[in-house]
């Protein structure tokens, strides 16, 4: 997962076949076990560009 997002591969649309890959019956159950990764939210944090306009004091709080 975080070598298509750095890749910028659509994870949304990937996700269903990971998950069923796995066997796990829904795209929910793959994200449980991905919070469990090491280093999986660098990657998300790298390529998010929302949270910074949503809650500005993040911003903020992380250039420290």
């Amino acid at each position: 997962m975080n070598g298509w997002m750095a890749h910028g591969i659509d994870l949304q649309a990937m996700l269903p076949y990971l998950s069923s890959y796995l066997g796990h019956q829904t795209p929910a159950e793959t994200f449980y076990y991905y919070h469990l990764v090491d280093r999986a939210f660098a990657v998300v944090r790298e390529k998010d560009t929302v949270s910074g306009r949503v809650i500005p004091e993040m911003q903020a709080y992380e250039e420290y």
